[in-house]
């Protein structure tokens, strides 16, 4: 591939360098400044401002010339700012507001900020999601909008106090699609697609890398903020994505569809590493979806997800000793997520946080993830109508479950309405299930690996091993190459054993046989390693 590509799909209404504006209807107490205001801006050379000398209501529109098209999930962004957010009414009686209709006496309100809400009572540029097909975001009404999104704009009210002087209500670049950030291509060579390329190339401003400032992954202090989809890999273009130590947040973006603020991975070639990356959604409304979309080559290590939606992985997918708190239903769909932890997952009501759905045994897959119960009724994992008859789940840790079976929030559930299902729980107690009808038999077992060397600690291949709990023969074998017999133990625990280690004859080294007690402890089993000393006179 070659050096990393950072693009957008975003369509300009206006820069706010030139051209005409206006106020709209009843929101008319200011007046407009020249065009461009150069004091101050946020994006290209300028930008509109207005005064706000008294008490009242304050707007700066732009009129497109026709009527646009908002894609699925897409949104008009727009920078705004107020240089005296403590003038403003509070954010629920919309002192800082969107405007967007067929004209400037035919629009809907949108509540975007206020005195009580940030960034808006530190002052500074806000760039802004509203949605004005999302009905559920339109906060209020002026005359008879006809669902024509030609007029576009920003509003204030100031209730009771206003600046004595200058313009400090300002509106910049306006911008509407799908908010889609496509990144693509990216090696060893040329370098590979980071988190701080797609910063760089979105807060670009200037003439030599282009008037860019997008506002859909800009830097802010200690990382980064996100909106609208992420697109790694696009239109059959390939990324290579590697980052790691890195930390960002999801827009808090009340005004547009659930599924505004994506995470796509498209192409089955593309390779996405992250290590120690920390996403954290700062919004309710759409708080970000992660997907693997193509089976490409998905890294996840160490990473920490907070509040998020669903997650979506595929078989390619990689995602180890991670955290996932507060986030939506996670669908493994035959990844790797050993180590993970998952937490205070809220759905509906007899649903899980993990759904395990493919024909495959999740031994090796889902190994010592640990699942805590958030405030809803839910369970840890679903095993899918698809999973197989026969499982093993290892070292897994289900905490703040319903003990009982059967209820909407034992540990498991089975989809399965009929048939039997066994599995067998590896170094862990038996978790509570539920069932959609099928059988199902939950075995406990622990692990057992006793591990032979000589005085020097190398291994010892071929050495005869036995164990035994009373008179009951657990293991009774030659060890591997690495000197290593590897077993499991189905019994109640912890149980006291015997084991009994000896080397052949054969040979010219000879060893001294060796035996002991040792306890199978209930959730680790046991781990042993014995050393044979040589017999020096045999020898």
């Amino acid at each position: 591939m070659a050096a990393p590509t950072y693009a957008t799909d975003l369509t300009t209404i206006t820069l706010a360098d030139s051209g005409s504006f206006f106020e709209f209807s009843g929101w008319s107490d200011g007046v407009l400044q020249s065009v461009p205001e150069t004091d101050y801006f946020i994006q290209g050379v300028g930008c509109v401002s207005c005064t706000t000398s008294k008490a009242g209501n304050y707007s700066v529109g732009f009129d497109y010339g026709s009527g646009i098209t908002i894609p699925t999930d897409g949104a008009v962004l727009m920078w705004h700012i107020h240089l005296t957010p403590n003038s403003l009414d509070t954010y629920a009686n919309g002192g800082q507001r969107m405007m967007i209709g067929n004209s400037s006496s035919a629009f809907y309100h949108f509540y975007v900020g206020g005195s009580d809400r940030s960034p808006n009572p530190y002052g500074g540029w806000n760039n802004v999601a509203v949605n004005p097909d999302f009905s559920s975001g339109r906060d209020a009404t002026t005359g008879s909008p006809t669902g024509t999104w030609q007029v576009f704009g920003i509003g204030t009210y100031l209730p009771t106090t206003a600046p004595s002087k200058g313009a400090p209500l300002a509106l910049d670049a306006m911008r509407y699609g799908r908010c889609e950030f496509r990144v693509t291509n990216g090696d060893g060579t040329s370098g590979y697609a980071t988190f701080a390329g797609m910063a760089q190339t979105n807060d670009y401003n200037d003439a030599t890398n282009g008037y860019n400032r997008w506002g859909l992954f800009q830097a802010i202090a200690g990382g980064y903020k996100w909106k609208g989809l992420m697109s790694l890999g696009y239109s059959g273009t390939a990324v290579d994505f590697r980052d790691s130590d890195v930390s960002f947040v999801v827009d808090d973006t009340p005004k547009v569809t659930s599924g505004f603020n994506a995470i796509e991975i498209n192409v089955a070639t593309s390779r996405v590493d992250w290590t120690n990356v920390l996403i954290t959604a700062l919004g309710t409304q759409s708080p970000g979806t992660f997907t693997v979309v193509d089976n490409a080559d998905v890294n996840l290590d160490t990473c920490q997800f907070t509040d998020m939606g669903a997650f979506t992985f595929l078989s390619n997918s990689s995602c180890v000793d991670s955290v996932f708190t507060g986030c939506g239903q996670i669908d493994a769909g035959g990844a790797v997520l050993t180590g993970c932890t998952v937490q205070g997952y809220e759905g509906t009501s007899d649903t899980a946080a993990l759904v395990w759905n493919v024909a495959t045994d999740p031994d090796g897959y889902l190994d010592d993830m640990t699942f805590v119960k958030g405030a809803a009724s839910t369970h840890a994992i679903e095993f899918g109508t698809t999973s197989p008859l026969t499982m093993t789940i290892d070292g897994m840790v289900f905490s703040g479950y319903n003990a009982s079976d059967g209820q909407t929030d034992s540990a498991l559930y089975f989809a399965r309405t009929s048939g039997t299902i066994n599995v067998s729980v590896l170094n862990g107690s038996i978790p509570s299930y539920k069932s959609a009808g099928a059988t199902v038999n939950l075995t406990s077992s622990v692990s057992i690996t006793i591990e032979v060397v000589d005085e020097n600690d190398d291994p010892i291949e071929n050495a005869q091993t036995a164990l035994y709990v009373g008179t009951t023969e657990v293991v009774n074998t030659d060890t591997n190459a690495s000197g290593i017999v590897s077993t499991s133990y189905s019994g109640s625990t912890p149980a006291s054993a015997v084991w009994k280690v000896r080397k052949s004859s054969t040979g010219s080294t000879k060893y001294v046989p060796n035996s002991g007690p040792a306890t199978i402890a209930s959730g680790t089993g046991l781990s042993l390693k014995v050393v044979l000393r040589e017999d020096t006179i045999a020898s």
